[in-house]
């Protein structure tokens, strides 16, 4: 049997979690804050940790994000920088108390309601200063005991159950408690349960298809997309949250099968690409904990764009351009550091006639100019023509000659 037929029937164990030895992780975390502050109130009255600027990120050899030298100070005696470091003591006496209580782990939201009457002015606010803490902590938010909202879905072809569960009946033993995703016709949200717990999971997929867009995502559930191209689909619903990046990640170190990514023809559907392959800047020490640097960007791309009326084609804002400098500055820095070369120079040239032709495309213009199915066979022959190692897939042959019987 070949590699491609071989059904994964794999965990998430503790190796691959982020619940890894989490109890001494917890206990190293609240010793950690409590020589913070007996430094800071015996010597300096103030809190130095590393920045989480563009400018002090790094990229490494395999395109992650890493957070370099430069250091951001916090002085409670400073006027400009009193009022951070007074919300920042707060948030850390507040992960303090989760982690000294062991209690289960709490939502970005649960945070900003505990918080609110302490002088935080928003949920943004908020959400900054737990990335803050956690690069003084040198830590992600699941080991302070936080994990964010999810707006995410997932479908296809994926079924999980909780690990303690587990036995010696396997998936295909048709074991009661397995939780099959596919046959649910619309996917299923992606709740912080299944992302932070630990489950063992089983799939036939053959690849992990990312979709920016909501509609797009039941559109293709719609046409049962992955029962002729075995694959889980996933969508964060425009930019994406942590709880589906972590998913993604998870699910590709267990299956090992590749991550395609499928996203509006522009800047930021570019960028939402790179933010799954490679973290974002803001995330700051957490990035390598959700980035996947071998993601591949499907598409839009130039290309896809070629057959779509004129009228259909927005035109760039200044937003835009901004954003593909930006974003090809990068790419041409990260080119001179030999990061990816290949793949690079792919994104640059796309990116460069992105900027060049001043137009985008939005998904859902190539969907109402194909259809429902069209669209599907499309995206299918995309992925067969740019990625062929995916595609040796006999039902997807089946399919092929019988269209071309018409």
């Amino acid at each position: 049997m070949s590699h491609h037929h071989l059904q994964h029937n794999l965990k998430f164990n503790q190796t691959s979690t982020p619940h890894a030895h989490l109890n001494t992780t917890k206990s190293h975390l609240k010793n950690k804050i409590e020589l913070l502050l007996l430094d800071f109130l015996v010597d300096c009255h103030a809190l130095r940790f590393p920045s989480r600027s563009r400018a002090n990120c790094l990229t490494r050899h395999d395109g992650t994000l890493v957070l370099s030298n430069k250091t951001t100070l916090r002085n409670s005696q400073h006027m400009k920088s009193l009022r951070k470091c007074s919300l920042m003591w707060c948030m850390l006496q507040e992960i303090h108390h989760l982690l000294q209580t062991g209690s289960t782990l709490v939502t970005q939201r649960d945070l900003f309601y505990k918080v609110i009457h302490r002088g935080f002015r928003n949920q943004q606010e908020v959400n900054e200063m737990i990335l803050d803490v956690g690069a003084v902590l040198e830590a992600p938010r699941i080991e302070m005991g936080i994990c964010a909202s999810s707006k995410g879905f997932v479908g296809g072809n994926l079924q999980w159950r909780h690990k303690s569960m587990g036995g010696a009946r396997s998936f295909l033993e048709k074991d009661v408690s397995w939780f099959d995703v596919s046959k649910h016709e619309y996917g299923v949200p992606i709740s912080g349960s299944v992302v932070w717990t630990e489950y063992d999971v089983h799939s036939e997929a053959r690849v992990i298809l990312i979709v920016e867009k909501e509609g797009i995502f039941h559109r293709l559930m719609e046409d049962c997309f992955s029962s002729v191209l075995p694959s889980i689909i996933v969508t964060g619903c425009g930019f994406p949250d942590l709880s589906t990046r972590m998913l993604v990640h998870r699910l590709h170190s267990v299956l090992q099968i590749p991550v395609l990514c499928l996203v509006d023809y522009n800047p930021f559907g570019y960028q939402i690409f790179t933010t799954f392959a490679h973290g974002s800047a803001r995330m700051g020490m957490e990035t390598s904990h959700y980035s996947l640097p071998h993601t591949q960007w499907l598409g839009l791309r130039h290309e896809d764009t070629q057959n779509i009326h004129p009228s259909q084609k927005q035109p760039f804002t200044m937003l835009d351009e901004q954003k593909a400098n930006e974003l090809l500055c990068c790419l041409m820095a990260e080119e001179q550091q030999s990061v990816t070369a290949a793949t690079n120079e792919t994104n640059i040239r796309e990116l460069f006639l992105m900027s060049q032709n001043k137009y985008k495309v939005e998904l859902q213009v190539l969907y109402n100019s194909l259809g429902l199915t069209n669209f599907s066979y499309y995206i299918r022959e995309l992925i067969k023509k740019r990625y062929p190692e995916i595609s040796s897939n006999p039902s997807w042959e089946r399919e092929q000659q019988f269209r071309n019987s018409f």
